[in-house]
């Protein structure tokens, strides 16, 4: 039953907590009037939601801030408070950035070793073993699992198997993959204890069982079987000369493509690539990389990336084409030390995301099939295509950054569409064959 309102007889601020909030709420509170950081369309869409959540006294999208924001305005009319959902300028939304922060970090794993007694710079060092895309994608899953608790009157940290399989069955029931189970599935694993039983999550025999049965059921395919033909891709960066005319967004493309291609490198170690920390001698450039990425683990990390002169065609040598790109980019960049900026002002270092986007509209201007191949298939094609042409596997894997060889034959070494079949080759035999008589 909706709320009756009259303002008139209420006293009208921005923001009121009570005090007898769980902290949950509170934290989504204070959310709601700080807006975080994030790209102008999400923040503007997520913000006129807050406003509907507060001042329609509740939503229909999520069933938990609707009962969070009705108890929220039970309280305010207990106390005669008005709400209102204001914006709040970015320099000002510290708040919201650093409470949504603790969430991403998994704030139901963090609890969960606070009550086994350790201290917060021993769940610190913890909690630094995730990654931050790791923590990304377990933060989804564990939101959808205190949800499903809620509902279903589950506790949180203690489930017994039988909820867990319930969950797992209800995301499989909406869709997901066996991939997608197996995040959600980890993602649970790293808080909760079954009750009376010797297993984790991760390795009890039913819950081992059902994801085998979801598995089979609908099965995980590799994203790509094939990969597409690399002498495309140089084609048309060749018809982006002469180097020194080009403008800058054409100029950054080409440079993004022939690193990606001539390193064999993923989307994240080039975006981390850092003026700071380059080498230039004589014709090499050289690339140290001082970061975690995804390969790096205790013992092992990616090698500097290093990059050649290619005398035999100056329109498709990276180090020229660096060259340039550092001529145009030295007065837009100011103190940005990243090696790729935006294309667009403010010239700020660019995201992951960013870089895989430059190489997908790369591909999509070199005629590649963008609907099936995404700028990640860049590194299969290029190391797929260094292997055809006789590149001793050891190079392939000191360029890529792999230590095993297996890495690069299960993940990565893919036929080229415009290879010919093992049919073709037995028909050619045969020709040879009559020729021959």
């Amino acid at each position: 039953m909706p709320l009756q309102r009259d303002v008139g007889q209420y006293v009208k601020i921005t923001v009121q907590v009570a005090s007898g909030l769980t902290k949950r709420c509170v934290t989504w509170v204070k959310s709601l009037y700080i807006v975080p950081k994030r790209k102008a369309r999400q923040s503007k869409s997520r913000q006129f939601y807050c406003s509907c959540i507060y001042q329609s006294h509740g939503g229909t999208r999520s069933k938990q801030c609707n009962d969070i924001a009705r108890v929220i305005w039970e309280y305010a009319y207990q106390h005669n408070i008005w709400l209102t959902a204001e914006h709040v300028p970015g320099k000002d939304n510290y708040l919201a950035d650093r409470e949504k922060t603790k969430f991403v970090n998994m704030s139901c794993v963090r609890e969960k070793y606070k009550d086994q007694g350790l201290s917060d710079n021993a769940i610190d060092v913890i909690m630094s073993s995730w990654r931050k895309s790791t923590k990304k994608q377990y933060t989804t899953y564990i939101n959808k699992w205190n949800m499903y608790c809620t509902e279903n009157n589950v506790h949180v940290s203690s489930p017994v198997v039988c909820d867990v399989i319930n969950f797992l069955d209800k995301l499989f029931s909406e869709g997901l993959t066996y991939n997608v189970l197996n995040t959600a599935r980890s993602a649970i694993s790293s808080f909760i204890c079954l009750q009376n039983s010797e297993f984790s999550v991760g390795n009890h025999p039913i819950i081992s069982r059902f994801m085998r049965g979801a598995f089979n059921m609908r099965l995980a395919l590799p994203r790509y079987v094939n990969t597409w033909d690399v002498s495309v891709v140089i084609r048309y960066l060749k018809q982006q000369s002469p180097t020194e005319k080009l403008s800058f967004k054409p100029l950054t493309m080409k440079l993004v493509m022939l690193m990606a291609l001539l390193s064999g490198q993923r989307a994240q170690s080039l975006q981390m690539l850092d003026i700071k920390n380059m080498g230039h001698a004589g014709d090499t450039v050289t690339f140290v990389i001082n970061q975690l990425i995804k390969q790096t683990r205790p013992g092992f990390h990616v090698k500097p990336i290093t990059f050649r002169r290619y005398t035999y065609d100056v329109d498709l040598c990276v180090v020229k084409t660096l060259d340039v790109y550092l001529e145009q980019s030295s007065g837009k960049r100011g103190e940005v030390s990243d090696l790729f900026i935006s294309v667009q002002k403010p010239h700020k270092g660019v995201s992951t995301e960013t870089f895989s986007r430059w190489l997908k509209s790369v591909l999509t201007s070199a005629g590649i099939d963008t609907k099936q191949f995404k700028g990640h298939s860049v590194r299969s094609a290029a190391t797929s295509a260094a292997f055809g042409t006789g590149t001793l596997i050891q190079t392939i894997m000191n360029a890529a950054g792999w230590s095993s060889e297996c890495t690069f034959n299960k993940f990565y070494n893919k036929q080229s569409l415009t290879d010919h079949s093992f049919a073709e080759g037995v028909l050619k035999a045969a020709d040879n064959t009559n020729s021959v008589d």
